[in-house]
């Protein structure tokens, strides 16, 4: 790891996305956990977007 980048010996990032991948989803994890199921549809939708159409 050298400032903040996984690269394996072949020069490969596929470690660095499966690490940025699992954290992604950890987040996403708690996120869903965090709202409840009758939240709002718009405040569901502003946690996993960044803009409002």
């Amino acid at each position: 790891k050298d400032l903040g980048v996984f690269i394996d010996q072949t020069m490969s990032f596929s470690t660095h996305t499966g690490f940025t991948i699992l954290k992604c989803n950890k987040m996403c994890g708690i996120v869903k956990r965090t709202i409840s199921f009758n939240a709002p549809v718009n405040v569901k939708y502003s946690f996993f977007y960044v803009s409002m159409p």
